[in-house]
């Protein structure tokens, strides 16, 4: 499906790209956005006072609104980040970092988080909490987070599409809950925001941030939204220019922020990956994203009716209901062992325990397979990853 607009097909026509949870290809549309940038306007933004400025200047203008519409929310509840991890960082370095300050003593306070996790949302959550003294309820399953939600709880974190299960987590319960006791929400869309509609408004959260490079994108750009009641309770964490109204001598030095998401996003801005980024949603808007689940949805349900036919396949979920990838193992054959044995047939998949350690040995599994789809992929790719499995278990387990 629309291999054509991706020019990594050009050179390598053969390749089946499989990893699209871990990284999205890039459409020309979005390489031509950045590349126009680089040759035709490359200037700062928001400081210089000559056309290619004001040209980059309105295009980051343009990009916020754009990315605000895709989540529905606002213009000014968009911060860039450099990635989803820099947005969660923040967020937790921000909310606990100002508790703390206006607190003496927070033993009492507690933070919730999921075994189900990714590491780049779950450690940062973690590491802050434990660096300031929080307490860290840990919830089994997404299904327990609730429950586990009381008074003393600051801030809740979830995500909303994990990157090894197909499990749909109900945030807008958990965002109610949290609400009745004055505790912050904090959502992770990277999973979701590429493969279903997200928006940020029927989430009732507070936070929310996702990663331009799994939304066919490029790298290095990401994006936090932020409640615009929930400026007042976060704290920037770095400092530089453009997030400055005033600075100034009086006795010692004295610094004026500015308000909103200007205070947190300092020094130059990744400029052509925010064109970039908005040209991959205005790319995926045009497809639809109906289009895309649907198509991502019916190669994962016809995948995996193919493994279950397959005795020495091991399923992580042996039924799908929405679905955008699929984990498994093979029997006897270590997951590093299969993906790289795919990889020799240029078959791309993702093997290990994908930076969700704790979800893993939950499971009692040391690491896993991973296939993930995106809007270039067909039946034929899965009939060729079909096939190779089958090689691969005969070399294996039939001597």
């Amino acid at each position: 499906m629309l291999k054509e607009l991706f020019p990594i097909f050009n050179e390598k026509s053969d390749l089946v790209y499989l990893d699209t949870a871990a990284t999205s290809l890039k459409p020309r549309v979005v390489l031509k956005q950045m590349l126009d940038y680089y040759t035709d306007y490359s200037s700062n933004i928001a400081r210089g006072f000559y056309p290619i400025a004001d040209m980059a200047t309105q295009k980051v203008i343009d990009a916020r609104k754009q990315v605000a519409e895709f989540v529905s929310a606002s213009s000014s509840e968009i911060v860039f980040t450099s990635g989803a991890t820099d947005g969660m960082n923040k967020v937790a370095l921000g909310v606990l970092g100002k508790i703390s300050k206006q607190n003496e003593n927070v033993d009492g306070f507690n933070v919730v988080v999921c075994e189900n996790e990714h590491h780049s949302s779950l450690l940062p959550i973690v590491a802050q909490a434990q660096n300031f003294g929080f307490k860290i309820k840990v919830a089994k399953e997404f299904s327990d987070i609730e429950s586990l939600i009381d008074s003393k709880t600051v801030l809740v974190y979830v995500t909303l599409a994990s990157n090894v299960l197909n499990h749909i987590v109900d945030v807008s319960s958990i965002s109610a809950k949290a609400q009745k006791h004055s505790a912050l929400v904090l959502v992770d869309a990277c999973q979701a925001v590429s493969h279903r509609e997200v928006n940020f408004k029927e989430l009732r959260c507070d936070f929310l941030v996702f990663s331009g490079h799994k939304l066919y994108g490029p790298t290095g750009v990401g994006v936090l939204v932020v409640k615009e009641s929930a400026y007042a309770k976060l704290d920037p964490i770095f400092f530089g220019g453009g997030a400055v109204e005033n600075v100034f001598f009086e006795k010692d030095v004295q610094i004026t922020l500015k308000n909103g998401y200007e205070a947190f996003e300092t020094g130059t801005l990744p400029i052509a990956e925010i064109i970039g980024l908005a040209a991959a949603i205005e790319f995926v808007s045009q497809i639809s994203m109906k289009t895309i689940s649907q198509n991502e949805n019916e190669l994962s349900q016809y995948l995996l009716t193919e493994l279950k036919k397959l005795d020495f396949i091991e399923l992580l979920e042996p039924d799908l209901s929405q679905a955008h990838l699929v984990s498994f193992n093979v029997n006897n054959v270590h997951s590093h062992d299969v993906a790289f044995m795919l990889g020799q047939k240029n078959i791309c998949v993702r093997a290990g325990q994908h930076c969700a350690h704790l979800l893993h040995k939950k499971m009692g599994l040391h690491g896993s397979v991973r296939v993930s789809f995106g809007i270039y992929n067909s039946v034929e790719d899965c009939d060729r990853l079909l096939a190779e499995l089958k090689e691969i278990n005969s070399m294996f387990n039939e001597r």
